[in-house]
C-alpha cells in the first residue's frame, strides 16, 4: 500500500493486486509475485513494481513492471506497463530507477529492469538479462554476460549506485551494479554509445 502522504512504498503480496486490472481469480494472484521489487521514481508520488511471475493474457508467464501513481487516496495504473519478452524471463525480479544515465540515444532519467530467468537460443538455462529503457519507456540497450552460463540468474538484483566515478565524471551520471549468481559488475553510467561498459567487475 502507499503511505497517506505517498512518501512510502509498501507491498504485500496480492494483497495489492487490486489495484490492477488482474483477469485471474483471486487464488492465482500469488503466482504473479507483484510487489517482489518495488522502487520509487523521481515523479511525485509514483512508484515501480515488479510481477515476475505475471501471466499474459495467452497464458505465459513473462513478468512485468508497472508504474502506479498514488493520488486523492486512490492508486492508479499506468496504461502502457513494461512486459517481458519470453516465457519463464521473470522479468521484474528487480528494478531500479536512474535520475541520470547516458546509453544510445537516453541521456537523463530511466528504468532498468532485471530478467533473471531469460535464457538465450544458445541452450544456455537462466543465465539472465537486463534490459535498460528511458523515461519514456522506450528500450535502450540490454546487459548480458559476456560469458554467459547456466542458472547465473543475471539481474536477480539490481542497485543504483549513484555517481561512483565522480573523479572522472563531474556531471553526475550514476553507475549501475547488477548481481547474478553471486557476482557483481558495475556499469558506467555515461556512455555514449549502444551499449553500457563495465567499470567494474566483482566475483
Amino acid at each position: 500500500y502507499f503511505e497517506d502522504d505517498g512518501s512510502i512504498c509498501k507491498t504485500w503480496g496480492y494483497r495489492t493486486w487490486h489495484w490492477l486490472s488482474d483477469p485471474y481469480p483471486a487464488s492465482d494472484r500469488q503466482m504473479t509475485g507483484f510487489g517482489l521489487s518495488c522502487m520509487r521514481t523521481a515523479g511525485a508520488n509514483k512508484v515501480l513494481v515488479g510481477s515476475p511471475g505475471w501471466i499474459n493474457t495467452a497464458n505465459v508467464s513473462t513478468g512485468k513492471v508497472d508504474l502506479l501513481t498514488y493520488s486523492g487516496g486512490t492508486v492508479t495504473a499506468d496504461a502502457s506497463p513494461l512486459v517481458g519478452a519470453a516465457a519463464g524471463e521473470q522479468f521484474g525480479q528487480a528494478v531500479v530507477y536512474l535520475t541520470k544515465f547516458k546509453v544510445n540515444s537516453m541521456n537523463g532519467p530511466g528504468i532498468a529492469v532485471g530478467a533473471p530467468g531469460y535464457a538465450a537460443n544458445s541452450g544456455v538455462t537462466q543465465h539472465g538479462k537486463v534490459y535498460i529503457y528511458d523515461a519514456a519507456k522506450t528500450a535502450q540497450a540490454s546487459i548480458v554476460e559476456s560469458s554467459p552460463a547456466n542458472y547465473n540468474n543475471y539481474g536477480e538484483r539490481l542497485f543504483n549506485l549513484g555517481n561512483l566515478d565522480s573523479h572522472t565524471d563531474s556531471t553526475g551520471f550514476e553507475e549501475l551494479a547488477i548481481e547474478g549468481s553471486g557476482a557483481v559488475r558495475i556499469y558506467d553510467g555515461e556512455n555514449a554509445g549502444a551499449a553500457v561498459s563495465v567499470l567494474k567487475a566483482i566475483k
